[in-house]
């Protein structure tokens, strides 16, 4: 069953003119909690004084060297800049900063592509051949709501501008072709981009469509490419893509529900959509009660929830642990302002609680996230999280089996997480970058062999129980295949302690152990002793060591025994910036190496008074 009814959405189709928005939200614009209205005056008037550099030839050294930071940085900051700006005038009534919004927006409409170097593969974008991509129509959303929210301070050049360069670069391509890659129009399967440039689509049709036909023409047509979202997904329409890409694909996708009650006045409201409803329900198992994610897939360890979107998810969708789980995060600095969809952003401000709240979620012991393969448990302080499914996933990491475990707030057994982009992120090299491959998770190493990608490379389906889940993982690892090989994890919680428990069957002699943590723990025997008064207990080990991670450079450091095959191909690598250093706040990780000396062997964590 499909999930738009697009005769009935376009039966009840408001007028860009006549749609009220955001009227589900008793609070108007002038009515801001006075620290979100600080935090808006703070960017403001960091943006006032900014200067956007020239592009100069960046563009070109994504092709050069790799590297896509340089251009992509100058990019954000000119849109992050109008946000900013523009926002803060939207919510003050002011037009203090009028001028300057007029110059961003002049200078962004001139620019020759609104496509970026790294996305331009999927067509040449140039001046004449306008590419709809992620920040293509991001580009088009920030304009399009200083169009409409700033229309009696803007100058009618400046209207038309917007209007004609927001037509011929997104709504024209958008309708002339169906054969963009993440529309999913041929039967591929698609990820985030397909909700999220959907999403930017119909606001930005909303914002500014002049003829009713092409208004409604789009808003179809958006409706129409995300339900092939939904079949590319799993059948509880859970997001596989990580924590950082749920915000840009399921969250994208309540968006979009969001939007069409408000263009429809109320008339079409799929919210309370049992697909709405799991797509929106994901964050609750995958962070801690501190806001701390189990970061696998493409994300960092500092990726802090949108509080004021959970709690608006929350409420529409009848989920009341996500909505406690949005209002006691909620932290003012915190509000997002620039990156994301900015008809979220709108809604994100006018959401936000007016306190901030010191309280706890108590969440269910035991979470499984079935169409995922995530199961998480939580007692007594710790929050323990087990990733089975495949290798195969959008975004993948090598890392079937991986686990992360965390105790009152703090990050014991982690996931690196993933470095700033480059050339090499999504290409045939990307399990050459060190923090994709299996050897960099809490995995072992079966045999000598690490896990490969793709989709026949999987772990079994997970069994779970009360405060246990476990899996076989060999198959990650291709043993399935070729010889029987079984390696069983088990997660579980026994009171106030952890246990990771591996049972398994293959040769030990070339099979070793790994765990990443954040920290270098105090090794004594057979123990690993943390600063936060944590214990970590190995059975069945023989030599334990550990090895550091240097987060300030592409490669892992020389004299880690066999990593020749992970260093990255690129001899311009270390022109990308280090973004590992700053989302762990530290210039290091470190990897625990463990020898199995039989063949079951238990990681036992638990508080120091707890043994």
């Amino acid at each position: 069953m499909k999930l738009f009814d697009t005769d009935k959405i376009s039966a009840n189709l408001l007028a860009p003119e006549k749609i009220k928005w955001f009227s589900d939200i008793p609070r108007s614009f002038k009515d801001i909690p006075a620290a979100v209205m600080d935090r808006l005056s703070g960017l403001a008037k960091e943006r006032a004084a900014f200067s956007p550099p020239d592009y100069g030839d960046s563009y070109g050294e994504y092709f050069r060297n790799g590297n896509r930071c340089n251009f992509e940085d100058m990019y954000i900051n000119r849109r992050a800049a109008l946000a900013d700006l523009a926002f803060y005038e939207i919510f003050s009534g002011s037009d203090e900063y009028t001028d300057k919004i007029e110059a961003l927006i002049r200078l962004i409409c001139s620019e020759d592509t609104w496509c970026v170097p790294a996305h331009s593969g999927i067509k040449p974008a140039n001046a004449t051949n306008h590419v709809i991509e992620l920040y293509s129509s991001e580009t088009a959303s920030v304009l399009c709501t200083a169009y409409r929210f700033l229309h009696d301070r803007l100058s009618p050049d400046t209207l038309s501008l917007i209007r004609t360069a927001v037509r011929e670069r997104i709504f024209i391509p958008y309708t002339e072709t169906d054969d963009y890659r993440w529309m999913g129009s041929n039967g591929e399967k698609v990820n985030n981009w397909n909700p999220w440039i959907n999403s930017n689509i119909i606001f930005c049709s909303a914002l500014i469509c002049a003829d009713m036909n092409e208004y409604s023409s789009l808003v179809a047509r958006a409706c129409s490419f995300t339900e092939n979202y939904l079949r590319s997904i799993s059948d509880d329409c859970l997001c596989d893509e990580g924590v950082r890409y749920w915000n840009l694909s399921g969250a994208c996708l309540f968006d979009i529900a969001e939007l069409i009650y408000d263009i429809t006045g109320g008339k079409t409201d799929i919210t309370g959509d049992i697909r709405i409803k799991n797509a929106c329900a994901y964050p609750t198992g995958m962070y801690d009660e501190y806001g701390n994610p189990a970061n696998y897939a493409d994300a960092g360890i500092d990726f802090y929830p949108d509080c004021p979107l959970l709690i608006r998810a929350g409420k529409r969708t009848g989920n009341a642990l996500l909505f406690e789980m949005g209002r006691t995060l909620y932290r003012p600095e915190r509000l997002r302002t620039i990156h994301d969809n900015f008809y979220r952003q709108l809604k994100d401000i006018l959401t936000a609680p007016d306190t901030v709240s010191g309280e706890r979620v108590t969440y269910p012991e035991s979470m499984f996230l079935k169409g995922i393969g995530v199961c998480t448990l939580r007692k007594n302080g710790f929050f323990a999280s087990l990733k089975g499914n495949h290798n195969a996933e959008s975004h993948n990491h090598n890392d079937a089996g991986s686990f992360v475990v965390y105790y009152k707030g703090t990050p014991l057994f982690v996931d690196p997480g993933v470095d700033l982009y480059s050339r090499y992120t999504f290409s045939d090299q990307r399990y050459k970058l060190w923090y994709m491959s299996s050897d960099y998770h809490n995995l072992p190493v079966i045999n000598g062999r690490t896990q490969k990608n793709g989709r026949k490379y999987t772990a079994a389906p997970m069994k779970t129980g009360k405060l246990y889940a476990e899996t076989d993982i060999a198959g990650a690892y291709g043993y399935e295949s070729d010889f029987p090989c079984h390696w069983i994890r088990r997660l579980s919680i026994d009171g106030g302690t952890v246990e990771i428990t591996d049972r398994f069957d293959c040769p030990t002699e070339n099979t070793r152990l790994h765990y990443i943590t954040r920290e270098l723990p105090e090794i004594t025997g057979n123990r690993l002793i943390f600063s936060c008064g944590v214990t970590a207990e190995l059975i069945g080990i023989g030599n334990i060591y550990a090895e550091e991670l240097n987060l300030t450079c592409e490669n892992p450091p020389d004299g880690i025994k066999g990593d020749a095959e992970n260093r990255h191909p690129d001899p311009h690598s270390l022109l990308i910036p280090r973004l590992l250093e700053k989302q762990w706040g530290q210039k290091s990780l470190w990897r625990i190496v463990c020898t199995p000396i039989c063949g079951e062997t238990v990681l036992k964590i638990y508080p120091h008074s707890g043994k």
